[in-house]
């Protein structure tokens, strides 16, 4: 689980990997 009490430092490669995520799970391919 991610705690998202963490400092948004390392929001960003998190968000990016989300996004690649989401991408794939909506069959983006």
């Amino acid at each position: 689980m991610v705690d998202w009490g963490w400092p948004a430092q390392g929001a960003g490669w998190v968000d990016a990997a989300f996004m690649v995520i989401r991408l794939i799970g909506a069959g983006h391919t």
